[in-house]
């Protein structure tokens, strides 16, 4: 899949990923991470499995600019980010 800026604005504008994102406000993050692997995994909208990849890496990209998790391997797939995070707070 070939991301462009579009792609990566209509995945993360989603309303249900919205809904799921302001739900971990608050949360610890271990607790954040353990969550999204949920999501990823949720074979329930296999049809927009990519898209959620999409909203997760933009999530974990989120959370490194706020020194939440350090930096990932982008050459990693995304669980496999996900799975190996490391917290910093």
């Amino acid at each position: 899949m070939r991301l462009t800026p579009s792609t990566i604005q209509d995945a993360v504008r989603h309303e249900d990923w919205q809904r799921f994102r302001k739900s971990l406000k608050g949360k610890a993050t271990p607790r954040k991470l353990g969550l999204l692997l949920v999501w990823i995994h949720d074979f329930s909208q296999e049809s927009r499995y990519e898209q959620r990849l999409i909203q997760v890496q933009n999530y974990l990209n989120a959370l490194a600019r706020g020194r939440q998790i350090a930096v990932t391997d982008k050459n990693r797939g995304v669980w496999q980010q996900v799975s190996n995070a490391k917290v910093l707070k």
